[in-house]
């Protein structure tokens, strides 16, 4: 049986582009499991500062309630000047000033909002603080008074950044 040499190209030709569809497909599925790797290993990364940035924020706000000066705390409208900076890369300021709640005799719990910046070599970083917090010494109650909260929004970005992607990580404080 003889095999004609036009039969044995067109074969040659057909399994070449079979090889070479395969081939430029497994490529193409690496390629892209390449990419999604890298985007997840940047959100993690972007995640992790999200929370770091949270953190430090809870961090900071108690500090400066630990160390507030003429009166128990710095959830007082009076006392509400004392937050400024934690430290040399941060700012800590009232975007809703504390106000409190109309007293229920026992009671007064104040409710405010600050902002938390966070410049360092990555960028700048955002938080938000929400506290709902007792001003009220409840040392001689007899019921507990309700806990104290701090709902702080840690983000990837500076507040106000208009890019679409921005993480967001929530930790909730209760204490």
């Amino acid at each position: 049986m003889k095999i004609n040499s036009k039969e044995k190209t067109a074969f040659v030709s057909i399994f070449a582009i079979f090889f070479s569809a395969i081939v430029i497909s497994v490529l193409t599925a690496i390629y892209v499991l390449l990419i999604k790797q890298i985007e997840t290993m940047n959100i993690d990364g972007q995640s992790f500062q999200a929370l770091y940035t949270a953190d430090s924020s809870f961090e900071c706000m108690v500090y400066k309630e630990q160390t507030a000066t003429y009166t128990a705390s710095v959830f007082l409208p009076a006392n509400s000047g004392n937050l400024g900076n934690c430290g040399i890369a941060n700012d800590l300021s009232w975007s809703s000033a504390p106000a409190n709640q109309a007293p229920n005799g026992l009671s007064v719990r104040a409710k405010s909002t600050a902002n938390f910046s966070l410049t360092a070599q990555d960028g700048d970083f955002c938080a938000v603080i929400t506290a709902d917090v007792e001003t009220k010494d409840s040392s001689q109650w007899t019921s507990p008074p309700a806990p104290n909260f701090m709902t702080i929004s840690g983000h990837n970005k500076a507040c106000g950044t208009p890019e679409q992607k921005v993480v967001e990580r929530v930790i909730d404080f209760y204490f």
